[in-house]
């Protein structure tokens, strides 16, 4: 076992999914980071795999572009810098990978005692892939490629109307929930974990939802893409009797009371 990294300057993380993730959902990426005053300089190149085994038609079907390899250079908030050393502070890590074909591939690049680069694995892969996931969808906040995660909850029954929105920023690892004309209240960044974790456990039918406003009683989600799902109706329980939809509803209840608190 090796200890983490306590004097580098430049990391870098490459990741694979595993051999038995199928085009067009295969990819390998580079993630290089560099310290800095501001936060962590960052080169970011993402690419697909094995697609020349597909035709375009299959690729498009599976709502990815023809071309959707990505690379980019740019900067990330200080906050991102500091969440990736306790994680690395916290982790061991093996110089040699014994992995299974079902599981991803990462690897560390980093200083050893000696100063020379030298590849490492963590021994936590899960905690660092969660990480991961987390990083990436801050670079394409910040590139302008994707928005912050939206949530709006909307309960009408014959006494009113109850909205509760959440608001997740990856780029500035910020959470905020909050209940109908409220100010919106800052919350602990793993509640955004639990919101997305939860929720999405759910299955969204997308075709039959609406893009209306909801005006009638009944029990709404709206995850920023314009449409509305309904409890029951639109967003629905992945198997018979799987209690998701309970889950959602306890949850987004217990954000309400966290805002009004």
């Amino acid at each position: 076992m090796t200890k983490s990294p306590t004097h580098w300057k430049t990391l870098t993380i490459k990741f694979q999914t595993s051999e038995i993730t199928p085009p067009p959902y295969a990819y390998f990426y580079t993630l290089v980071l560099t310290k800095s005053g501001e936060g962590l300089q960052t080169e970011f190149d993402h690419q697909y795999l094995e697609r020349d085994e597909l035709d375009e038609e299959a690729i498009l079907e599976e709502g990815f572009e023809i071309n959707s390899d990505y690379a980019w250079k740019g900067g990330l908030s200080v906050v991102w810098q500091k969440e990736l050393e306790k994680l690395l502070a916290k982790n061991s890590y093996k110089s040699g990978s014994k992995i299974k074909e079902t599981e991803d591939y990462i690897e560390l690049v980093f200083p050893n005692e000696s100063g020379e680069d030298g590849s490492y694995f963590p021994t936590n892969a899960a905690e660092f892939e969660y990480f991961l996931q987390e990083i990436m969808q801050a670079i394409y906040e910040v590139a302008g490629r994707e928005q912050p995660f939206k949530l709006e909850y909307r309960n009408i029954d014959r006494l009113g109307e109850t909205i509760t929105g959440c608001l997740a920023v990856f780029a500035e690892r910020f959470f905020a929930v909050q209940r109908n004309a409220e100010p919106p209240k800052k919350l602990p960044w793993k509640w955004t974990q639990e919101v997305m974790g939860t929720v999405f456990m759910a299955d969204f039918l997308m075709e039959d939802a609406s893009r209306e406003v909801p005006k009638f009683s009944g029990k709404y989600l709206s995850t920023g893409d314009g449409l509305w799902y309904e409890f029951g109706e639109t967003l629905v329980e992945p198997a018979p009797d799987s209690g998701v939809l309970f889950r959602i509803e306890k949850l987004l209840n217990q954000l309400a009371e966290e805002a009004a608190r």
